[in-house]
């Protein structure tokens, strides 16, 4: 999915695939397999994927006992949309780069602004599944579960959207220098205290880790 984002940046480049997975990284680098029908077909699509675009793909394995952040991040089980960050540092963003009026990743019981999407539109209350809608006619707060992340840039960019996104700042993820462009370098650090981001009910225990930052995104 993260390489179907960015088809458009992608081209002529070499990407380092991390995964916890020694299957996947075999069948990447092995370009399929016999051991699976499935996989080999997957490891087949990506490499006519690459070949198409001249992009050199690589993989290397990474522990999940090494990779606990991202990995309980990218789970999407319900409480990982759940998370949002309090209120007072919240409002102080809101003051410097304007109110927005949809957020795009909440519940009834965490959303930020006026009116909220919901998980593939489970909540009668929401605007929908945020992905269904354009993205575009209003200011839009997003933080989004990890696991969704390189989606929703992709989709920033695309639907041409004014938005404040909340993210971790992981200068080495490939949608990092998509989001640096968007926003044209305007992003402020978040400090690394325990009462910025809450979770239902108690505060998520692991936020210095996450180097969290807002990120001002104005198009026309």
């Amino acid at each position: 999915l993260a390489l179907l984002s960015f088809s458009d940046i992608l081209s002529s480049k070499t990407i380092l695939v991390s995964t916890d997975s020694t299957t996947a990284k075999f069948y990447v680098n092995k370009q399929g397999g016999t051991g699976s029908m499935a996989l080999c077909r997957e490891a087949t699509l990506i490499w006519q994927w690459a070949i198409q675009r001249k992009v050199h793909l690589s993989a290397i394995h990474i522990a999940g006992c090494h990779n606990t952040l991202a990995d309980a991040l990218s789970r999407n089980h319900p409480s990982s949309q759940e998370w949002s960050l309090s209120q007072h540092w919240l409002q102080g963003l809101f003051r410097k780069w304007g109110y927005p009026r949809v957020d795009l990743f909440a519940s009834r019981g965490n959303s930020k602004c006026p009116k909220f999407c919901s998980r593939a539109g489970a909540d009668p209350m929401s605007l929908g599944d945020a992905f269904q809608l354009v993205w575009r006619g209003a200011r839009f707060y997003a933080f989004p579960p990890l696991g969704l992340l390189a989606k929703t840039i992709a989709k920033i960019k695309r639907d041409h959207t004014t938005c404040i996104l909340v993210a971790p700042f992981w200068p080495r993820r490939p949608w990092f220098p998509v989001l640096w462009d968007l926003a044209q370098g305007q992003f402020l650090a978040l400090p690394m205290t325990q009462g910025l981001l809450w979770e239902h009910p108690p505060a998520y225990p692991q936020v210095d880790s996450l180097h969290l930052t807002a990120w001002n995104i104005v198009q026309e």
